[in-house]
């Protein structure tokens, strides 16, 4: 059977994409390696280089990838907007994608009863942490956490949504292997896909979103054979990750009394006033006590008294392009092989984090309202969610997708994910992914006539 549009991977990616264009005209087909409600772990690393390091144990492969993890309340979705500065050199406009990020909003709000847009509103926090003396130096950014207590009720939703629509076929237990193309025709003429047998799928376009790792391998175990390909577009290469710092603690003399429901959902972050080569910032965390007793933990919660406030340093990871995938020779399983992932942070980049995280500290032991605690200042380079890049999109002549999220050369193969972001930012990248996905389908709508 032939389709208008195979789509490979049903992560929030995917998710949020389908959902935009369900009961339409156009004939999908959805193809995703895992099962529904079925969480497993996939084996597709080999050699990892460098400063940054991986958990292989949350590298999870299943519907909704390795977000299907958040279906544990308190864990992942957290959602921020980036900043302006993020999408200098991305081929959008920052009032396109807030249009999308709002639009995003509404679709969680829908799907789960609960709003979530106060979450990004000030409401006074830091006159209500007794922080006002940071005002000089950094503006407050908040961003919603409302998704660690109710992805479930999304998750169930969206996907109910998708199954229920007439013009969409979900195949699970479909592992993508490769494309099958023709460079002259600058077309995909299909793909091969595991379905306990080798299965050739037919389609006019292809959607890949297996999530950023994952996609970069599909797209170079694709093409491993055409060298010059790879190299003119830099396929595989300015991967980013998410370097972080525990900067260290704010004690107030007193153990302050703020209400525990008004922050548990909210996250709390402080940009520096002044932008200079990287995004970067402090993330706030509440301790409501300095034992680990659960019990005590929770009386203190329920006095609304904070012990005290943990700082992290969120760092933006410059790309580079000794940052990237590369094709192992070792297969995990008979039609694919593993990935090498080379890590690496330069000079520039690890100089500059040093400067300001010296920089930070000496401004919060100068404050005399509070007293600043300073950690070790070691940065924790584990990787385990935070991946971009390597199929960068934008009018860079060696990025490998153009601004219309095809990759170059071919007509009819979309990327969607994390790893078309030219660039990491400091925030998580989930907000921004799913933003991205309503501005591919737009264009997909349009491609196919569709309201």
């Amino acid at each position: 059977m032939k389709y208008d549009l195979s789509i490979y991977g049903l992560g929030p990616a995917s998710v949020f994409l389908i959902h935009s264009i369900i009961n339409t005209k156009i004939k999908i087909a959805v193809h995703e390696t895992g099962e529904f409600d079925k969480i497993g772990t996939i084996n597709n690393f080999d050699k990892i280089k460098g400063p940054f390091f991986f958990n292989k144990k949350e590298r999870t492969k299943s519907v909704f990838g390795s977000a299907a993890l958040w279906k544990q309340p308190g864990i992942g979705g957290h959602l921020f907007y980036f900043d302006k500065e993020d999408f200098k050199n991305w081929p959008i406009n920052y009032p396109e994608i807030c249009k999308k990020y709002n639009e995003v909003i509404k679709l969680i709000e829908l799907s789960t009863n609960k709003s979530i847009s106060s979450d990004f509103e000030d409401k006074n926090f830091l006159k209500k942490m007794n922080l006002l003396a940071l005002e000089k130096s950094f503006n407050l950014k908040l961003g919603s956490g409302s998704l660690k207590y109710n992805f479930l009720k999304l998750y169930q939703k969206l996907i109910k949504d998708i199954k229920n629509s007439k013009n969409i076929e979900i195949f699970t237990n479909s592992r993508l292997i490769k494309f099958n193309y023709d460079f002259r025709k600058q077309k995909i003429l299909s793909s091969l896909v595991y379905q306990g047998k080798e299965k050739l799928i037919y389609s006019k376009n292809h959607i890949l979103t297996c999530g950023c790792l994952e996609s970069n391998r599909i797209i170079l175990q694709t093409f491993k054979k055409e060298k010059k390909y790879l190299k003119k577009y830099d396929i595989g290469k300015n991967i980013s990750f998410h370097p972080t710092l525990e900067l260290g603690k704010i004690k107030f003399k007193e153990k302050l009394s703020v209400n525990y429901d008004l922050f548990k959902k909210t996250l709390i972050f402080l940009k520096p006033k002044k932008y200079n080569y990287m995004n970067t910032g402090l993330s706030l965390s509440f301790n409501y006590s300095n034992v680990n007793s659960l019990i005590e933990k929770v009386v203190s919660r329920f006095r609304k008294k904070i012990n005290h406030i943990n700082i992290g340093l969120l760092i933006e990871h410059k790309k580079n392009k000794k940052n990237f995938i590369s094709l192992s020779k070792k297969k995990y399983t008979k039609q694919d092989f593993k990935m090498n992932i080379n890590t690496f942070i330069d000079r520039k980049n690890l100089d500059y984090i040093k400067k300001v995280s010296k920089s930070f500290s000496t401004l919060l032991k100068n404050k005399k309202n509070f007293k600043f605690i300073e950690k070790n200042n070691k940065i924790l380079f584990e990787t385990n969610n935070h991946h971009h890049g390597g199929l960068c999109f934008g009018n860079e002549k060696n990025f490998p997708v153009d601004k219309n999220f095809r990759l170059k050369g071919f007509k009819n193969l979309y990327i969607c994910g994390s790893s078309l972001f030219p660039s990491s930012s400091c925030y998580g990248p989930t907000l921004t992914i799913m933003a991205l996905s309503r501005l591919l389908a737009d264009k997909i709508k349009k491609k196919f006539n569709v309201e």
